[in-house]
């Protein structure tokens, strides 16, 4: 259900045991998050930024001495390895991935503080998604306006301050996440968001501390909020039939489905909107085809299943062991059940769960604490070891990682074709 979290820190003793984590790894400007998390940057005027797995920790310092940390997260990205989120992401799924996240960096928890919330879910239009959006005219008395984040029919609303800046206290967003995500969803898939920027009307949910987001009742809360911004939504019910209306009904409800009308209520009495709404409601419900009753009620469905105790479709395992402790001397650890790739050996630790083999995280760790063993996995995996021997690959470390994946995938191939690679007395060997 939370797709974007902002996170606040002042507590400095975390903040410098955090800065030398070696999981975190130094952000670069030129990096690029698949979660496009990496844009936020451009706001970002921090001291220092490391990165983990597409979560932004940014340091903030006076005089070379810590002040504050802010951390940044898709929570519902990194369930899905920051590939999307156009799945359902229900609340203990959530409370799953934030308690990993917790556990893995020892978050103080009732200690940091949530600035900035974003929360919805994702749903099937029952009619094509290209109309919906387009037909969305308006969130209370606040106009859908296109969004700025350059995807096809996305809306966005939210009231105007005097000098006409965006008001962030509260922002709806309604777009086509099926147009976005096509390769994983339907595509009349639509996305409908809440998102704020201030924790004055965050704290009105329940939510004050990263703690708060732990609790399942305040993913009820969440439910309650969305189904309520929801039905506030007004749509231009262009599918609806004229069936059971008089002649005079339908006229008006013609005029109803041109946008001057609200334009020119919104310009008259205080109440002219709302009681235009309520009418055109009413036409709607004699028609017996009224789009707004339908999405009421397939978002009403789909936030229950997100609420249900049961809803993970595959339960996530035991939280990785040895992830966050310096048990784990790479290759070596001092509990027997860690999970090691099939191909080479190294300890998985590093990685999703889930995980066969290692991949970049584990290859970039290596090459900066581990030097010695990352050569040994050079002179194992590659004809020629020298650091920029990349043919077709970027670079080194995505030729690694591919070199892995083949032998994962191909094992009996490349066991009739054969590697030149050099053997180590009682180290790394590869279990081709």
């Amino acid at each position: 259900m939370t797709d974007f979290l902002k996170i606040l820190s002042y507590d400095i003793e975390f903040a410098e045991t955090l800065y030398k984590n070696p999981l975190l790894k130094t952000f670069s400007n030129i990096q690029k998050f698949s979660n496009k998390l990496d844009q936020e940057n451009k706001n970002i005027k921090s001291t220092y930024i490391k990165s983990y797995k597409e979560i932004l920790f940014c340091f903030y310092t006076k005089d070379e001495v810590f002040t504050k940390l802010e951390i940044l997260f898709k929570p519902h990205y990194y369930f899905n390895d920051n590939l999307h989120n156009a799945n359902d992401f229900t609340a203990l799924d959530c409370i799953k991935t934030l308690t990993e996240i917790k556990n893995t960096f020892k978050f103080p928890a009732s200690e940091l503080y949530i600035l900035n919330l974003e929360f919805g879910l994702n749903a099937i239009s029952p009619i094509d998604i290209r109309d919906l959006i387009s037909c969305a005219i308006y969130h209370e008395k606040n106009e859908f306006i296109n969004s700025s984040d350059s995807l096809r029919f996305s809306k966005i609303s939210f009231k105007h301050h005097k000098d006409g800046k965006a008001n962030k206290y509260k922002q709806i967003k309604f777009y086509a996440k099926g147009f976005q995500f096509s390769q994983y969803v339907d595509n009349n898939t639509f996305r409908f968001e809440v998102k704020s920027k201030e924790s004055k009307y965050i704290k009105t949910l329940g939510i004050k501390t990263y703690a708060d987001l732990l609790k399942v009742e305040t993913y009820k809360t969440l439910a309650d909020v969305i189904r309520l911004e929801f039905k506030k939504v007004l749509i231009l019910d262009i599918t609806s039939k004229v069936q059971n209306l008089t002649n005079k009904e339908h006229f008006k409800l013609n005029e109803y489905l041109n946008t001057i009308k609200w334009i020119k209520s919104l310009q008259c009495s205080r109440n002219l909107f709302s009681k235009h709404k309520i009418d055109y409601f009413r036409l709607l419900d004699k028609t017996k085809n009224n789009i707004h009753s339908k999405l009421n009620f397939i978002i009403d469905e789909k936030l229950n299943e997100l609420l249900k105790p049961c809803a993970i479709s595959t339960p996530k395992k035991i939280v990785k062991l040895c992830a966050i402790s310096d048990v784990y001397i790479i290759g070596n650890c001092t509990l027997n059940n860690i999970k090691k790739c099939s191909v080479t050996g190294l300890d998985l630790s590093k990685e999703k769960e889930g995980s066969k083999y290692i991949k970049t995280t584990t290859l970039k760790y290596l090459r900066e604490f581990d030097k010695k063993r990352f050569a040994e996995v050079c002179s194992l995996l590659l004809n020629n070891s020298k650091p920029y021997h990349t043919k077709y690959e970027s670079d080194i470390i995505s030729h690694l990682y591919k070199q892995v994946r083949n032998r994962f995938y191909n094992s009996n191939q490349i066991k009739n074709i054969g590697y030149k690679s050099k053997v180590y007395h009682n180290q790394l060997s590869l279990r081709v």
